[in-house]
């Protein structure tokens, strides 16, 4: 069976859509009545069987139609016969009380399928009620009270509400309508094209080179007013399919009118501009033609307009506009705001599925909104401003500073009316629009959100009525409306459901930063790119789309199946796979079952039957050179699951193997500040916000300035351990990665305990952890060191006990560490060619890799009888230094301290930095060439408030004559220390309570933690005393 033949054209009765009798072709309801009951009458027995034969036949003419190529518009009869009708909302009959904005002495009654028109009629006359407006066909009534007031009005509801089993009962809600695009700036740059740089963007041009035809399509557009005598649109309006428009007042709502000439202008007549298609034929609804001043809608209003389209079978309706104090109230947390947009959301969702269910052939193009171009601030709940936001005018609202600012980061398109719907089935049916700019970043004033299906140029844009640049996302969705044209006119067999299918997947330019994890559990972290519409490349594949015939329908009429497209993502743009690939979806559940492999076409895409459930899907190449991340994905019975782009990305590309950086916390790459914490992984480029990669617990942090490695929390494990006797717990970490040149984020390998990543080299990730006997304890031994392969996945020991990594060009420097001791030796293992050598012969304490040399030091104990009459150990060092180079060994100084406790805390070719310690602790400096020291002692600087500690200092970091000290959580302090200085001059900076994290080019970064245990990060710069908030940590 083929796949429209999926979408089964009902037989539906005429008058209340109810489906027919397969045996007597009656309607359950509308038969219902004494003369439809009565039968006796050979003359109704004819009438009924003429009827039947009728529809038969219509039915039998609509399949044929839908099935075979033509430009005829098919409309259920059920949808183009109801009665349609509604009355137009009087600004003047709003009313704003307790909170709720309506039309007075109105209610809105959706009914279900068991009752007719007529009880409607009767039931709301009981209480003095009339239907004043009917959406038949849906069963919505607009009803009308004589001049009710509130309380008695709100009593009404409840006892209809009541009375009527399953219906919904609601007063008017209304809301304000909005066109509110940025205002046009002066005049146009060069790159700008004179307007027109957005037909190349799209690819338009290309296309209108092909050798193409196109049938008519039927629009609807919603927008303020239309001038359909503008001889760039005429051909397209007929003024009997255009509703409440005002043609005295079109330079009112040149709104509409641009909207319109973007879709469809004339091309090629030496006027305005060049839409996108010609081949529209418009229906379109004026909504200040209805009203004045403010513009008040409702939920019966959107539902009434669209009915009106549907009913003329239109195939796409464009609405370029939207509900801006809605969106930002509910965003905001105003709770009247959310009310009236789930109110309105659920409505119109449970609305467009009626037709849906009933074969309508239609999809709906929603503008995104421009919220993100203007200042919000609160104001007093009133008529005007129901939700008490506003945007900010400066000239009527005076200085700013008066109001409290409303600030969101970025609005998103989830809290408008179209976006909150949640039915798979309408979301399918509902393309949101943003806007991009030449740069190919969303426009600064679009909606955002991972609501947004796909953008398309609206900055700087020459408009049908004006010849300066205009701005805004309702002029981004009629150049999808007309791109979607453009797809119906050449293949009028595409099915409502696959327009949107087609329409993203053949998009495969990225929008800068617009990209939204899909993260549906710990272990799935695929990218959602969000890309600006390619008209060319959607007309091509909706032009060499054919309905596919592979799928077979079940006995037990369960029509459940997957589409997708698998594609290519490299330097930075998506690339149709056309090398053809294998598809694996596993079932979600524990063993994660094989459910299927799929090979795709020459295009890449592939189509399955499934059956309801939880999945795991895969794409690779059949050479492996490209792989997808795994996706999570749920499928309802007698649901169509489109996934319009599974991106597979080069696995086998070699990393660069240099400059591998690895820490606890944070790393820096070109400015940009990577961290973990227990919240995630974060990105931050100097904002007090940072942007969270990945919500997990994640610590161990590593990158090659590529691709960020790290070590994230799965859960707590336990095995019986022989030392304890007992079961042991510990917290089982799984090393993930984070591509930065595609900005996808995967998980890699399951680490035994917590791993630890070090570097890159040849596609082999080295990395720290404990080996595969952990049982939660392990006797005087700390991590081992492994390889795993990037490409096989092959996992290889190395070395046990591996503590204190560092690379150095193709080599990994540690210390075999006896965790029982402080002494190890010293050892490094080549990543070329895959040796391990033994560095020291002796026993170092610690080292430090400066330049081409690597320091370390050992000690040596001394036994000394003391005052006391006992024998104390007295400990001396002795500081060697490495040639990276050559190999070659240099005894640097013998440090004859004498003191129960001496450490390097850091060392370089030109000094030496140690503590020793007795009865407190001391901190030196070395001058190495002249073995003059200096003491760090505290000097007074300004009030004398600096003081150095006397507890031992873990580490000493130094940048020329200036040296941070760190040691434990809580104690930082910088000093500036100068050659034959008796003491050391603290900065302007004692950090107690900070805790350092890394030192990255000309910055240190720190975690300070406040009483309340909430904490951030700072970057402290030591070469100018200042400091900047990064983000927020845990």
């Amino acid at each position: 069976m083929c796949i429209k033949g999926r979408l089964t054209k009902m037989k539906y009765c005429g008058k209340c859509g109810r489906e027919l009798d397969k045996n007597t072709g009656l309607c359950s309801k509308c038969d219902k009545s004494g003369d439809s009951k009565t039968n006796k009458n050979g003359r109704k027995k004819l009438i009924l069987i003429v009827v039947a034969v009728v529809l038969v036949l219509t039915i039998i003419i609509t399949c044929c139609v839908s099935c075979g190529k033509s430009n005829s518009t098919v409309t259920p009869a059920s949808v183009a016969n109801s009665k349609i009708e509604m009355k137009p909302i009087d600004y003047e009959n709003v009313i704003f009380k307790d909170g709720k904005l309506f039309v007075e002495s109105e209610l809105l009654i959706t009914a279900n399928d068991a009752y007719t028109y007529s009880d409607i009629e009767n039931t709301v006359a009981e209480y003095g009620g009339k239907i004043v407006g009917c959406i038949e066909f849906t069963n919505d009534y607009q009803i009308e009270f004589a001049d009710m007031d509130y309380l008695t009005l709100f009593e009404t509801q409840e006892i209809l509400q009541g009375s009527l089993e399953d219906c919904e009962v609601t007063l008017h809600r209304v809301f304000y309508e909005n066109d509110s695009d940025k205002s046009p700036v002066s005049e146009f740059e060069k790159e700008d094209k004179d307007g027109n740089w957005w037909r190349d963007e799209i690819r338009i041009t290309e296309l209108e080179a092909d050798d193409n035809s196109y049938e008519k399509v039927r629009v609807g557009i919603f927008d303020t007013l239309f001038d359909t005598d503008n001889p760039d649109l005429e051909y397209a309006f007929n003024e009997n399919n255009v509703w409440y428009n005002q043609e005295d007042e079109a330079d009112m709502g040149a709104h509409g009118t641009n909207v319109a000439g973007f879709l469809a202008a004339k091309k090629d007549n030496e006027y305005g501009i060049d839409g996108v298609a010609n081949n529209v034929e418009f229906y379109a609804y004026a909504y200040r033609g209805s009203v004045h001043g403010f513009h008040p809608s409702s939920l019966m209003e959107e539902k009434y307009w669209n009915a009106k389209m549907l009913a003329q079978g239109t195939k796409i309706i464009n609405m370029s506009a939207g509900n801006n104090e809605m969106l930002v109230g509910a965003q905001s947390g105003d709770t009247t705001a959310y009310a009236t947009l789930k109110e309105c959301s659920d409505g119109m969702g449970a609305f467009y599925r009626k037709y849906i269910d009933a074969g309508s052939e239609f999809v709906v193009v929603k503008s995104a909104g421009n919220q993100n171009g203007y200042e919000w601030i609160r104001c007093d709940p009133s008529k005007e401003h129901p939700y008490g936001v506003k945007m900010y005018d400066k000239e009527k609202d005076g200085d700013i500073t008066r109001y409290t600012k409303i600030d969101e980061d970025l609005f998103d398109a989830k809290y408008d009316i179209l976006g909150a719907i949640t039915d798979n089935k309408v979301m399918n049916r509902i393309i949101i629009v943003g806007s991009s700019n030449r740069l190919r970043q969303r426009s600064y004033h679009s909606v955002s959100g991972s609501r947004v299906d796909i953008y398309a140029p609206g900055d700087r844009l020459r408009e049908l009525t004006s010849d300066n640049p205009g701005y805004g996302t309702s002029y981004a969705a009629p150049i999808v409306s007309g791109t979607i044209s453009l797809m119906l006119g050449i293949n009028p067999n595409i099915e409502a459901d696959k327009i949107k299918y087609l329409l993203l997947s053949s998009a495969t330019q990225p929008i800068e930063e617009e990209n939204y994890q899909v993260a549906y559990d710990s272990d799935s972290n695929t990218k959602m790119f969000k890309c600006i519409v390619d008209t060319k490349n959607a007309v091509d594949r909706a032009k060499n789309h054919t309905v596919k015939e592979q799928i077979n329908e079940t006995t037990d009429n369960d029509n459940t199946y997957l589409m997708g497209l698998t594609t290519i993502y490299e330097d930075g743009k998506f690339e149709y796979n056309k090398k053809g690939c294998i598809v694996t979806i596993y079932k979600n559940d524990v063993d994660e079952t094989l459910y299927k492999e799929l090979e795709t076409d020459e295009f890449g895409e592939f189509e399955t039957k499934i059956e309801q459930g939880n999945y795991i899907i895969v794409s690779k190449t059949k050479d492996g050179t490209y792989q997808s991340d795994r996706l999570l994905f749920s499928v309802d019975k007698n649901e169509v699951k489109y996934l319009c782009s599974l991106p597979m990305y080069n696995t086998s590309a070699s990393l660069s193997n240099t400059n591998f950086k690895h820490d606890n916390y944070l790393v820096e790459i070109d400015n940009i500040v990577y961290y973990v914490d227990d919240f995630g992984l974060w990105k931050n480029g100097g904002t007090a916000e940072g942007e969270c990669l990945h919500e997990c617990t994640a610590t161990n942090i590593a990158s090659n300035g590529e691709v960020v490695y790290y070590s994230v929390y799965n859960k707590e494990k336990s095995a019986y351990c022989e030392e304890y006797g007992q079961d042991a717990k510990w917290k089982q970490y799984d090393l993930y990665c984070y591509d930065l040149r595609t900005l996808s984020n995967r998980k890699i390998t399951s680490f035994i305990e917590c791993g630890k990543p070090i570097g890159v080299y040849n596609n082999k990730l080295y990395y720290t952890d404990y080996p595969d006997d952990f049982t939660g304890y392990v006797v005087g031994k700390s991590h081992n060191l492994y390889s795993y392969d990037l490409n096989t996945g092959e996992k290889e020991y190395i070395s046990e006990g591996a503590y204190q990594l560092e690379m150095y060009g193709t080599s990994i420097y540690y210390r075999d560490l006896d965790a029982a001791m402080g002494d190890s030796e010293l050892y490094c293992y080549d990543m070329a060619n895959g040796n391990v050598k033994q560095v020291t012969s002796k026993e170092i304490m610690n080292f430090f890799i400066s330049g081409d040399s690597l320091f370390y030091y050992t000690n040596q104990y001394n036994s000394e009888l003391g005052s006391d009459k006992e024998y104390h150990t007295k400990v001396d060092c002795e500081v060697f230094k490495y040639n990276l180079l050559d190999g070659s060994v240099e005894n640097v100084l013998k440090l004859k301290e004498n003191a129960d406790v001496v450490a390097i805390q850091y060392v370089d070719e030109n000094y030496l930095y140690y503590y020793i310690g007795g009865a407190g602790y001391t901190n030196y400096r070395m001058n190495l060439s002249t073995k003059e020291k200096n003491c760090i002692k505290y000097k007074a600087r300004d009030s004398g408030s600096f003081r150095m500690s006397d507890e031992s200092i873990y580490s000493v970091l130094k940048f020329d004559n200036y040296a941070l000290y760190y040691s434990g959580w809580d104690t930082v302090y910088f000093y500036q220390v100068n050659d034959n200085d008796s003491s050391a001059v603290p900065f302007n900076a004692y950090y107690k309570g900070y805790r350092f994290l890394n030192v990255c080019g000309d910055g240190v970064y720190m975690l300070k933690q406040t009483d309340e245990g909430f904490t951030y990060v700072i970057r402290y710069y030591f070469n100018r005393e200042a400091e900047s908030l990064v983000g927020y940590g845990a």
